[in-house]
């Protein structure tokens, strides 16, 4: 994918950018843009979030927020390119980002703040959510949530 970065740098709960200690884990999957990526998906950060201890409510809504987070990405993917799911988990802090570059058929202006296109989830259960885009294409749509820890 054009300028991927090598790892997204944790954004702090209390609004900060980054966070200068490194993450616990960084998890990684790439997804083909097809109809089946948010299933497939769901299931391995649920399978991912239960291996670094999120259990229970916590783990079902990164589940549910990982599968609406992807159905974003492909929907607004160029066709025949790739969505790069990211799991990264801290002490108290679990985030999930979906890389991809944008395409032009499904394409709103700011798919995180258009509600029709599955955000009020997003925005409902996670702790922050947000999209970024980078000077090479690349968009970057995430969630974080607060768990246990």
């Amino acid at each position: 994918m054009a300028d991927q970065p090598e790892r997204p740098q944790l954004r702090l709960l209390d609004g900060g950018r980054s966070a200068t200690d490194p993450p616990v884990a960084l998890d990684h999957l790439e997804l083909p843009t097809e109809r089946s990526a948010p299933r497939t998906a769901r299931r391995w950060a649920a399978l991912v979030a239960a291996r670094h201890g999120i259990t229970g409510f916590e783990n079902q809504t990164v589940e549910l927020l990982t599968g609406e987070l992807v159905g974003l990405a492909v929907l607004n993917s160029a066709p025949g390119t790739a969505v790069r799911l990211e799991v990264l988990t801290t002490a108290g802090v679990v985030e999930v980002s979906a890389h991809h570059a944008p395409g032009d058929a499904h394409d709103p202006p700011s798919p995180l703040e258009a509600e029709e296109w599955g955000t009020a989830l997003l925005r409902a259960l996670s702790t922050d959510c947000g999209i970024e885009e980078s000077d090479g294409g690349c968009r970057t749509s995430w969630f974080q949530l607060a768990v246990p820890g």
